[in-house]
């Protein structure tokens, strides 16, 4: 909710800014807080270098939206501490519910 009203605010802010400078950082504020998409720049000492980059950073891209298409949930944690708030309302018996309280 924090976010979304700090990105409306930059939004107000952007609209009544004179077109220049100030104008240009409010935009780039604003790609910030909606997630917006963002530039690589991949370089190297040879041209083999930077193509060998420039692979390797489409790859690492395309198994992102694999992944994201795939349905792959964020690691690390991320998902169980996602799932304990929801898991609070539920009650079960025997192994379901062993790994509900594990889960918490």
């Amino acid at each position: 909710d924090a976010v979304v009203a700090r990105r409306n605010q930059v939004q107000r802010m952007y609209d009544v800014a004179p077109p220049n400078i100030e104008q240009d950082k409010l935009r780039e504020r604003l790609a910030k807080l909606s997630g917006g998409s963002a530039i690589i720049y991949a370089g190297g000492f040879t041209p083999v270098e930077q193509k060998r980059k420039v692979q390797l950073i489409e790859d690492a891209l395309c198994a992102v939206r694999a992944a994201a298409e795939d349905g792959v949930v964020a690691g690390g944690g991320t998902c169980l501490a996602q799932a304990g708030p929801v898991l609070d309302n539920l009650t079960a018996m025997g192994d379901i519910g062993k790994g509900i309280a594990l889960v918490r």
